[in-house]
């Protein structure tokens, strides 16, 4: 509905998301402990929500619903998360 540009933008937007997903799977790797197999289930759950609710998008209206507002609750927690552990890392 709002046009190339606006498309553009989300797959920016995605795009960064997923290089955010590879760096906290990079930081995750470097660390070690009990920790690490928590890590990895929540690197892959935040990874298969992101996937489920792009190809949900494919086939219904995500942009103005609530799954929207899910998206960005789930990129804020992955930024979080990963500012958390690179934060833990320069501690080390």
């Amino acid at each position: 509905e709002m046009g190339i540009p606006a498309l553009l933008v989300f797959l920016w937007i995605v795009s960064l998301i997923f290089g955010m997903i590879l760096r906290l799977r990079k930081t995750v790797h470097k660390t070690k402990g009990h920790e690490s197999s928590w890590n990895t289930g929540f690197i892959i759950g935040i990874s298969a929500s992101i996937i489920a609710y792009l190809i949900h998008g494919l086939t219904d209206d995500v942009m103005q619903r609530r799954a929207l507002l899910i998206f960005w609750f789930i990129a804020g927690v992955l930024c979080a998360f990963l500012k958390e552990k690179e934060k833990e890392l320069r501690i080390l």
